[in-house]
């Protein structure tokens, strides 16, 4: 005979799911089936076959097939159940058909018990057991009494085929005994060897932990303590064990405890909760950490708190807390007087450009009266001292206005708005044409933008101006704007004017400073300046690239995306 090698039972399973139990089981069912072929073979052979033997052959072949149905399906309990009360009910009515207690079937019982107490359960065992020996007694008696059948004659083969069966069995129940419980020792000392490694890596964990740890459950009472400081403890850990933490910690304290354990019950965890608590070193504050405990069926619940001291940090927090009200209080303060000092600024422009307006309106409006006064008497140079003379005043005039101007636009911040650019640019182009019929201007599509209105205006008008007044002796003079590639935002105007050298570009935009040398180019040199510093209020950047005699390109931005460092210079126009 042999068997499938056992392998190891699941840890915590019944014995009917242990792999072993499930080959003596494959075991028992095919050997029960065979048998019964094998009797029944006998009987037909003896001239049995009319017999009640055949009967109970038939019902234990069946018996055996059900068990095999059950098992086949997963019913592990279900064919033991069928199996063991199958083989039970067949000897019980073998032994009273085929002798009493001297039949061949009683020798089945032992067997039938055995498998019984170990797959089933030792209830299931003992309660076989002592219905099988009180069958045994109804039958001795019934025996004395003369109450039994007259058995039929048993051939021996039919005997030894019944103990070889059942003695095959016990033998096989024996080893697979034996096999399992031995497996399922070697995977207990294991589990056990494995629990005891972590618990050991659990208490070094727990030593580590800088926090309070408890376990409570929800009416307040304290399981277990763990703390890594016996200060942080309102009472010794010993005496927290059994006891309720409204006895160690103030009202409050225990009210913020509950409610956190109710947040835990309701949603598995509850964390942020702080308390304080005033110990022998001053008032502590700590914040809660709290997880509902897995228990079994029936428990009350249980949780596992950690307890973080906070002291330091709620210090700290309210230090920041402080410095930052300073701060803010410093900013307010250093506003306020930047605030008046742009005002005081601002009122003192005004006050020295109408200062100087006064001399300078009163020295043009003089020479325009001697002028007048002299008139045919003049001499040439004298009329040109005069022309000179109202000149510079006007032109001092226009330099007082630029200079108000660029000031002012460094305290005005940018009212941003969805401008159409190609609208405003064209309304640009056309009223800057006006003045120079020859130009060719050509403004491409720019799209749209979250700009300032008028300083966008402003930008483009000096740009385009520039570009005009510089190329105006150019036949045709060409202007163009447009969308610059590489950066959101980005623009250009380029023109095929007289140009400049790119050693000076760095000063270009400084205030005064003049694109060309020609005397005869009006303006003031400010222009470009102001340019610049309403690009820069949008956060954008700008740049010039040029060549003398060949034209000039200025490229910007308007949203903070810097100019394109590095990248090829478009085509200047020629």
């Amino acid at each position: 005979m042999s068997a499938l090698p056992p392998a190891a039972p699941a840890a915590g399973a019944a014995p009917v799911d242990w792999e072993p139990s499930l080959a003596f089981l494959k075991l028992a069912i095919g050997m029960v089936l065979g048998g019964a072929v094998s009797f029944a073979a006998l009987l037909a052979f003896y001239g049995q076959i009319a017999t009640p033997r055949s009967a109970l052959v038939l019902f234990v072949a069946a018996v055996a097939a059900l068990a095999g149905v059950l098992l086949a399906r997963g019913r592990r309990h279900a064919a033991v159940v069928a199996l063991c009360l199958g083989a039970w009910l067949h000897a019980t009515f073998a032994s009273y058909l085929t002798g009493g207690v001297g039949s061949v079937a009683v020798i089945i019982y032992p067997v039938i018990i055995a498998v019984a107490g170990w797959l089933i359960g030792m209830r299931t065992g003992f309660a076989l057991a002592a219905l099988s020996i009180g069958w045994t007694l109804v039958l001795t008696l019934a025996e004395q009494a003369g109450r039994l059948p007259v058995p039929p004659p048993t051939h021996p083969a039919m005997r030894w085929l019944v103990y070889g069966i059942a003695f095959t069995l016990m033998a096989a129940l024996v080893g697979y005994l034996s096999s399992a419980y031995g497996s399922q020792l070697a995977q207990g000392r294991a589990l056990g060897r494995a629990l005891a490694e972590r618990g050991a890596q659990l208490a070094a964990t727990l030593e580590a932990v800088p926090d309070l740890l408890f376990e409570l459950d929800l009416d307040g009472t304290i399981h277990a303590v763990h703390s890594p400081d016996a200060g942080l403890l309102a009472a010794p850990a010993g005496a927290l064990v059994g006891a309720r933490i409204d006895a160690f910690i103030p009202p409050e304290a225990a009210r913020v405890g509950y409610a956190a354990m109710e947040e835990a019950l309701a949603r598995g965890f509850s964390r942020g909760r702080q308390y304080a608590v005033d110990l022998p070193q001053g008032r502590r504050w700590f914040e809660l950490s709290v997880a509902r405990k897995p228990v079994a069926e029936g428990q009350l619940p249980r949780f596992v708190v950690l307890s973080r001291e906070i002291t330091e940090r709620r210090e700290a927090a309210a230090t920041i807390a402080r410095l930052n009200a300073s701060l803010e209080e410093r900013v307010r303060q250093r506003t306020a007087e930047l605030e008046a000092a742009n005002r005081e600024l601002e009122s003192f422009s005004y006050t020295v450009s109408h200062d100087l307006r006064a001399p300078l309106r009163s020295m043009v409006g003089f020479s325009g009266l001697l002028h007048e006064s002299m008139g045919d008497r003049a001499s040439a140079e004298e009329r040109g001292f005069l022309a000179r003379i109202s000149a510079s005043g006007n032109r001092m005039a226009e330099l007082i206005d630029a200079v108000l101007e660029y000031s002012r636009l460094g305290r005005r911040a940018p009212q941003r708005a969805r401008v159409d650019l190609d609208a405003l640019v064209g309304e640009v182009a056309a009223e800057l044409g006006e003045a120079h019929p020859r130009a060719q201007v050509r403004v491409l599509p720019l799209g749209t933008a979250e700009v300032d209105p008028t300083m966008t205006r402003q930008i483009f008008v000096n740009l385009i101006g520039n570009a005009l007044k510089y190329s105006a002796r150019r036949d045709p003079p060409r202007v163009e704007v447009g969308a610059a590639a590489g950066a959101p935002c980005a623009y250009y105007v380029r023109d095929n004017g007289v140009g400049f050298d790119m050693a000076h570009a760095e000063h270009i935009f400084e205030l005064f400073t003049r694109l060309g040398s020609d005397p005869a180019q009006d303006g003031t040199g400010a222009g470009l300046a102001i340019v610049k510093r309403l690009v820069e209020r949008h956060g954008g950047a700008i740049e010039a690239r040029a060549r003398p005699g060949a034209g000039a390109e200025f490229r910007f931005t308007l949203d903070g995306a810097a100019a394109a460092d590095g990248a090829a210079p478009a085509a200047v126009l020629e």
